[in-house]
């Protein structure tokens, strides 16, 4: 969520996870574009890839991973549409991020 969604207290959600990390959000440009119907699902999740690249979102991607081993990692939005969310692309990226540390630590 790269904004805290109205009427959901941030001390209550944070005392129940560890994280709001608004970085892993699409950005505002890509989340307009898809939501006015500038672009498809297949270009939004192209275009959020790519996002997540960046240094910072790809160094919170290796960290979630690096610590996500035998670990639950619960991924939160407000999207509606649970099919097309942005969580569920993030989700292949960290566990992508976790089968590579696995082979590199492996090797």
């Amino acid at each position: 969520m790269r904004r805290w969604p109205r009427g959901l207290r941030k001390e209550r959600v944070l005392r129940l996870h560890d994280h709001w990390i608004p970085n892993l959000a699409p950005s505002l440009n890509l989340l307009t574009a898809y939501r006015r119907k500038l672009m498809s699902w297949n270009d939004f999740v192209s275009a959020y890839r790519e996002e997540m690249e960046y240094a910072t979102p790809r160094a919170y991607i290796q960290s979630i991973a690096a610590g996500a081993f035998g670990e639950t990692v619960t991924l939160l939005c407000w999207e509606r549409d649970t099919e097309r969310c942005h969580r569920f692309v993030l989700k292949d990226l960290i566990e992508k991020e976790v089968q590579h540390l696995v082979q590199k630590n492996h090797h």
